[in-house]
């Protein structure tokens, strides 16, 4: 009688291939939040890297030190990490697909935009540059995703911007007071495209970016911000309206007076 087949509890060791393959895709998810980290102005250290990511700090610590090596990275006297020219032009590249990724999963597939980034972020890593080109000519060659985050060109240096200079950007939390004014949603960084409940919560209040909306200060100590859009209001907490990037509406311009005449 022959005998029955049995589960293999363990799962089998990955091939060299895969073990490459596997650490090209961490290195390259790496390269990429130095770069967003860069682009919001921030500090790059590795507990940075480890708290995005969710991995160990011996991980974190042998990845950064390969990519040292392999000339992408480099470490301050501070400690800060630093993308090398190659680096940068490296992680440019990672950026482009994750964006034209997370643009077309919104755009032609009508994924929920709360769950664009995590499965572009799977994406980037398997779109080679046919589907690339083809995927950016589908969309029109689209310089912006929608959660307003520029889209490098191809071939980018570094943080070369795709179009015309829009408007200035600032902090939703300097454009508040105690009276509601409004303003326009521009940008909805990286690091607030993984929270979910924002998202939701934004989408069923109508604040999308390229909306304008009605703000106004809801807590001075915490810094939270009340935020008004089309269908309703959400309460952003004070560390979320530090990052989420809007534009300010032009002054209205007064009617010259009409001097009286005798």
């Amino acid at each position: 009688m022959a005998s029955a087949a049995r589960l293999r509890t363990v799962p089998p060791e990955p091939s060299h291939h895969d073990r490459r393959r596997m650490f090209l895709d961490a290195g390259r998810m790496y390269l990429r939040i130095l770069f967003e980290l860069e682009e919001e102005g921030l500090p790059a250290r590795h507990q940075e890297l480890w708290r995005r990511l969710g991995a160990s700090r011996p991980t974190v610590w042998q990845q950064v030190d390969r990519l040292v090596l392999d000339g992408l990275v480099e470490v301050t006297p501070e400690k800060h990490l630093v993308l090398t020219p190659r680096g940068r032009a490296d992680a440019a590249a990672v950026i482009r697909k994750h964006r034209l990724a997370e643009t077309f999963l919104l755009e032609v597939v009508g994924l929920p935009w709360d769950l664009a980034h995590v499965e572009a972020s799977r994406w980037q890593h398997v779109i080679g540059a046919e589907a690339e080109r083809k995927m950016s000519a589908r969309l029109g060659d689209p310089t912006w995703t929608p959660f307003g985050t520029p889209i490098p060109p191809v071939g980018a240096a570094g943080h070369e911007h795709p179009g015309e200079v829009g408007p200035v950007l600032v902090p939703l939390a300097d454009a508040v007071g105690d009276e509601t004014s409004r303003v326009t949603l521009r940008r909805v960084p990286e690091r607030l495209q993984t929270d979910r409940d924002l998202l939701v919560a934004l989408e069923d209040a109508g604040a999308l970016p390229g909306e304008t909306v009605a703000v106004v200060r809801a807590d001075r100590r915490t810094g939270d911000v009340q935020l008004t859009g089309t269908h309703g209001s959400v309460v952003v907490p004070g560390p979320v309206a530090r990052s989420l990037l809007v534009s300010r509406l032009p002054a209205r311009r007064r009617a010259p007076r009409r001097r009286q005449t005798r």
